[in-house]
């Protein structure tokens, strides 16, 4: 190199992405694993109808197999609205896709009878829950700490780790409805409308989630006439939405409380 010319480095041909992963961030990761390794290891054990899977996964057969008696009154599972069926019914036809495709590398006997296939979804949902209720602790509180000590919680309560395991409704209506009220609290109302509906059309008691959802439009509805000039007038669906919710909620109450009187007093 001639004297006095300096030497300028060269740019690399490729620059390499700079990733900036926070000790939470790492923390999340280990719980949503220990989430996922507790619910997936051994999730094909015991290999048929467990519990409650007597009724639901056989169900789902029958939806699979496009049985009109999945659809019947006297079916086998008439209790609950079908959503979470339906999941049960389209893992067990993943899976014989994939036993078709590679049966070494894929557990089980087929989908149909493959109780892999059955607790698939649930399990998945079970570590979804994990990560919603992370979410919503750390939105309430404001707070990383709380997030992922209601995650870790989550994770390791006996309840919802057993239900993860098997095929009931039960881990899907967790699911949505803590998706509803993450949604609902960062004020995306439409995920929300879709979650509330997916867990209503999971199990009925889902509608329990209404409390907080006219709990928190109410609470927004005040804040808004508090910060809002006295001048200026709210949108009508602003003051309706929460006022219809919570007289229907209101009046679902007072009937379901009509029917247990009359009840106790035909007794």
């Amino acid at each position: 190199m001639p004297d006095g010319v300096e030497a300028k480095a060269q740019a690399a041909p490729f620059a390499l992405p700079q990733i900036n992963i926070s000790v939470y961030q790492l923390l999340l990761g280990g719980v949503l694993i220990a989430a996922f390794l507790t619910r997936f290891v051994r999730l094909g054990t015991p290999g048929e109808f467990y519990f409650d899977e007597t009724y639901f996964p056989r169900t789902a057969q029958e939806i699979y197999r496009n049985d009109p008696a999945a659809w019947q009154f006297y079916g086998h599972e008439n209790t609950h609205p079908p959503l979470s069926k339906e999941f049960m019914a389209g893992a067990m036809k993943i899976f014989k896709v994939a036993d078709d495709i590679a049966p070494p590398l894929v557990p089980g006997v087929g989908g149909l009878e493959n109780p892999y296939a059955w607790r698939f979804f649930g399990a998945l949902a079970g570590v979804g829950s994990v990560l919603f209720i992370y979410l919503l602790a750390r939105r309430l509180f404001d707070s990383e700490i709380a997030g992922l000590a209601a995650a870790f919680i989550l994770t390791c309560e006996g309840v919802v780790f057993a239900q993860s395991r098997i095929a009931t409704p039960d881990t899907f209506v967790l699911f949505f409805m803590l998706g509803c009220v993450y949604f609902l609290v960062t004020d995306r109302f439409l995920f929300s409308g879709v979650f509330f509906g997916a867990a209503l059309a999971c199990k009925y008691v889902a509608s329990l989630t209404a409390v907080p959802i006219v709990l928190y439009l109410v609470w927004k509805l005040i804040t808004r006439l508090r910060e809002q000039p006295r001048e200026e007038r709210m949108k009508w669906f602003e003051i309706a939405l929460p006022a219809g919710i919570a007289r229907g909620l209101a009046a679902r109450l007072d009937g379901r409380w009509q029917h247990s009187g009359r009840r106790r007093r035909a007794r």
